[in-house]
């Protein structure tokens, strides 16, 4: 599996009401809506922004532990999230979602890079400087992108037990 994108630097400590203002949570419980939000105070446009990696340095997703940051980063498109470090419980809720998040050293990548990821590989390729990036998943992680996050995998396996 490939997924392309364009960089999107955010930076450290990019905590979920940062993602997703406290406020929004009260306009409706409708994850979809969650999009109209993200990075509303910080990143003008965010959702019209297409094809986006979010890459980030350390401590993403820190701060609550909300699981409507990683909604409103699918929601809007986002492609996957590349940082340095990643706050538990926000990773916890994005490959629970089937939101690819990889840790890894983000320094060298520049905002507009086009960057693609090659999950078969577990490589990130920046396709400006050609330089490419490994990455390791757990077996958990990479099954639960595989199909589409928790609650897919669990129908499904319901349904043909």
């Amino acid at each position: 599996m490939k997924i392309e994108g364009t960089a999107l630097p955010v930076g450290d400590d990019i905590d979920t009401d940062l993602i997703i203002p406290t406020f929004a949570l009260q306009k409706s419980r409708d994850p979809r809506t969650f999009a109209d939000y993200a990075f509303c105070h910080t990143i003008p446009g965010f959702k019209e922004i297409p094809e986006k990696i979010i890459v980030a340095g350390h401590n993403f997703g820190c701060g609550s532990s909300r699981e409507e940051a990683v909604f409103a980063l699918l929601y809007a498109d986002v492609k996957a999230v590349l940082a340095r470090s990643f706050a538990p419980i926000f990773k916890r809720n994005a490959f629970n979602n089937a939101l690819l998040s990889i840790e890894m050293d983000t320094s060298r990548i520049k905002k507009s890079d086009p960057l693609r990821i090659d999950l078969d590989r577990k490589t990130v390729c920046d396709t400006t400087t050609g330089e490419d990036y490994s990455f390791t998943l757990t077996a958990a992680e990479e099954t639960l992108i595989q199909h589409g996050g928790l609650l897919p995998m669990l129908r499904k396996r319901l349904a043909n037990p």
